[in-house]
């Protein structure tokens, strides 16, 4: 967020998640800390939502797994999804006694009938990456 030192991620959403995760499932929260300090409640009138973080590193993967519902992740290959991402979460989550969590695994998907510009058009939108 605008302004915020990105140097203190993991503790920033860790103080972010004592805010939110009180507020979607008991509706009150009450936390003051170095990033975050909130003190109030909200009134709906739904079902708790499940929160997701985006998590690749080892200790955002653990609040992800101890603290939240799950993890997404965007253009991660099988072989990171298995012997890192899901062994990391699941521990994570077993050792704070919840449940299983969620794996998103997000991945680019286009439909067509032209796979050569389809080709082309992706090698074009995703060479940022190998920057």
């Amino acid at each position: 967020m605008l302004g915020m030192e990105w140097k203190r991620l993991a503790h920033n959403m860790e103080e972010y998640l004592s805010v939110l995760l009180p507020l979607v499932r008991e509706g009150t929260a009450s936390h003051a800390g170095d990033t975050y300090s909130f003190h109030g409640n909200v009134d709906v009138d739904a079902a708790p939502v499940p929160v997701i973080l985006a998590a690749l590193a080892p200790r955002m993967l653990h609040l992800a797994g101890a603290e939240a519902d799950g993890t997404a992740t965007w253009m991660t290959g099988p072989q990171t999804l298995e012997t890192h991402v899901v062994p990391s979460i699941t521990k994570a989550a077993a050792d704070a006694g919840r449940p299983a969590p969620r794996v998103l695994a997000a991945l680019p998907v286009m439909v067509t009938d032209d796979p050569d510009g389809a080709r082309e058009r992706a090698e074009s939108v995703f060479s940022i990456y190998g920057t």
